[in-house]
């Protein structure tokens, strides 16, 4: 029976490993789309009391800001040591530039490193998991069973040894006290990183999940080798920079072990080596560090699921569990023998009304100078993955790289996890912090756009919750009307744009029940010129251009 079993997963295996229904990418081209500079004004009060101003606020981008859509778009940035959200109605595809002060609202402190939550100092008071960096990377929007509609932070989070106004703030896994500011000497054998989750209600009561993430459930995964190996020595520096998406109703959390550490654990077995893995846990039970279960194909193809953390752990005693490997994990790359490569971030979209995903992989070619690399895969389950189809970025290294951490971005502007087949974007950071994310333009050769700034433009059409009907009359003077039909209970908000998707007139959200609506549009008071009517819910948005005569 076993054999059999085997047998069949090697068909399995075989057929996905034929990719009969990816893209031609021969005619795809990649080419830089800009930069959108994220600018932080602050008001006269602020500027009064508190001197503030762009520095002090820290709004710059480690990594590209992950989006939570909704009425408006909600940015999460990552300042180098903490996370913030803004929300704006502005897209990064269209925009150049994006003003936080006066395009939207925030920014929003969602998460901040335990020493910097403590005031400060090298308290050894604070959780192991969250001491010196504590952002969100990526984020997910669902309706948990027991919390209701909730967004769900995936953190990389940080323990090592800093400097801290002149204190020798040293790590509390791997000590060395002979260390003195500034450190001497190679600085990853003091580095830990963990990947944790955190969460708060997404309702009016916390502006839409628009305030500090304060359920914190610490780590949801372990190193396949540890922190620590028997002797006290160094056995790994963790798991870091999480990306995520929701399929079949679990959420997938794609992650980087950096495996054993070499030159202090020479350690290499099959099932505990570095690369790009996976955990997931149900929707339902996602709020559980303890649900997230780690992928591992076994040398045999036979795939298990494992616990993510070790039997007993809990994040409050971590202390106890640095000396315990986790789970056997595969490399997702399956490249973690070759020594070639080292993967740095992958992250991954549904490619719309298509069955199969697209993936973004962060590496270094050993084989080519240890340059900084992007490159696209494709997959149908999230588990196995092509080989790396289309490098689209290439630099010398992290500094001269613009696609560091990156994510997807759909053409409309509105999903990191949802994009089209032939009209994609992917953002990267510089190496420097600053407050610019740079776009790279996926697309066939010659493909025409079909998609207007605002979003996709249509007549008519039904998505989830709202079907929109038409806007009459079109062409008209000024005075309009828009009806739609609601599937289901919504909030909807009826707001008017300009062709480059800037907010010009936000409208009252109405909770509204199943059923037919019209409602009145006013474009009296604007110039003659093309207009767009964006409606938008909880989970959808349709866009209508009108003409004012």
């Amino acid at each position: 029976m076993r054999k059999g079993l085997i047998a069949v997963a090697m068909a399995v295996c075989c057929v996905i490993r034929a990719w009969p229904q990816y893209p031609d990418l021969s005619r795809y081209e990649a080419v830089s789309a800009g930069k959108v500079t994220f600018h932080y004004h602050c008001n006269d009060w602020q500027n009064l009391t508190q001197g503030c101003n762009f520095e002090t606020n820290k709004m710059k981008m480690e990594v590209p800001p992950w989006m939570i859509p909704g009425g408006w778009h909600s940015y999460f940035m990552v300042d180098g040591s903490n996370s913030y959200v803004c929300s704006s109605p502005a897209s990064l595809v269209v925009n150049s530039d994006l003003d936080i002060r006066s395009d939207g609202a925030g920014p929003y402190n969602v998460s901040t490193h335990s020493l910097g939550g403590a005031g400060g100092g090298c308290s050894d008071r604070v959780p192991d998991w969250s001491r010196v960096y504590y952002a969100i990377y990526s984020a997910e929007y669902f309706r948990h069973p027991a919390a209701g509609t909730v967004s769900l932070g995936f953190l990389h989070a940080e323990n090592k040894d800093v400097c801290d106004g002149g204190n020798d703030c040293h790590n509390t896994i791997n000590r060395d006290p002979s260390n003195v500011c500034p450190f001497k000497g190679d600085f990853w054998p003091r580095y830990n990183s963990f990947v944790c989750a955190s969460w708060i209600p997404n309702n009016a009561a916390t502006n839409w999940g628009q305030q500090y993430f304060s359920n914190e459930m610490g780590p949801i995964v372990w190193p396949c080798a540890g922190y620590l190996q028997s002797d006290g020595t160094k056995a790994s520096t963790g798991v870091n920079h999480p990306s995520s998406i929701q399929y079949n109703g679990y959420v997938y959390v794609f992650y980087h072990d950096a495996g054993p550490f070499a030159g202090l654990n020479p350690h290499s077995e099959e099932g505990r080596q570095e690369g790009i893995k996976v955990a997931r846990a149900p929707l339902d039970n996602a709020l559980d560090p303890r649900a997230y279960e780690v992928y591992y194909r076994d040398p045999s193809g036979v795939e298990h699921w494992s616990p993510g953390l070790p039997a007993g752990f809990d994040k409050d005693n971590l202390q106890a569990y640095l000396r315990v490997p986790g789970p056997r994990s595969t490399d997702l790359m399956e490249d973690e023998d070759s020594n070639q490569y080292r993967d740095l971030r992958f992250s991954v979209a549904r490619v719309r009304d298509r069955d199969y995903f697209i993936g973004v992989e962060s590496y270094i070619d050993h084989t080519d100078g240890r340059k900084y690399k992007t490159a696209l895969r494709f997959s149908t389950d999230l588990l196995h993955w092509t080989d790396r189809r289309m490098i689209i970025d290439v630099a010398t290294d992290f500094t001269t790289s613009f696609m560091n951490y990156p994510i997807f971005l759909s053409a409309d502007g509105w999903s990191n996890s949802v994009v089209d087949e032939k009209d994609l974007y992917v953002l990267g950071t510089g190496a420097t912090i600053t407050n610019v994310v740079y776009r790279k333009h996926i697309t066939v050769a010659g493909q025409p756009r079909v998609l207007s700034a605002g979003g996709p433009v249509l007549s008519g059409g039904t998505a989830g919750s709202l079907q929109v009907m038409e806007a009459a009359p079109n062409p008209g003077h000024g005075l309009c009307r828009l009806t739609y039909q609601l599937n289901e209970y919504a909030i909807v908000r009826v707001n008017v744009l300009d062709m480059a998707g800037r907010m010009l007139a936000k409208g009252i959200p109405v909770q509204r029940a199943p059923g037919s609506y019209t409602e009145p549009v006013d474009l009296s008071g604007f110039a003659g010129g093309i207009y767009l009517l964006e409606l938008v819910t909880g989970k959808d948005r349709r866009v209508l251009k009108v003409i004012k005569e």
